[in-house]
């Protein structure tokens, strides 16, 4: 009896990321850039007792835009950390 274990091929290189994935990282980039630009200029300051409507917007439009590209919920599910 052998007690031999052989071991797969282990590569060290990091895999290249997608497209999309490049795609994705430049829109959030330039999305954080453009809100820390906003928030610098001081257009979410709204009145006391006034709805933060711009904060909402900020923080919700780019979960609506992806969630509305996703073409099934199998896409969204498989978008995870790899």
């Amino acid at each position: 009896m052998s007690n031999t274990v052989i071991s797969p091929a282990v590569s060290t290189e990091p895999p290249a990321a997608s497209g999309a994935a490049w795609a994705t990282a430049v829109f959030l980039a330039l999305w954080f850039a453009l809100m820390l630009l906003l928030g610098a200029r001081g257009d979410f300051v709204r009145p006391a007792g006034a709805p933060p409507f711009p904060i909402l917007l900020g923080a919700t439009v780019p979960l609506i835009l992806f969630f509305r590209e996703a073409p099934d919920a199998d896409a969204v599910e498989n978008t995870g950390p790899r």
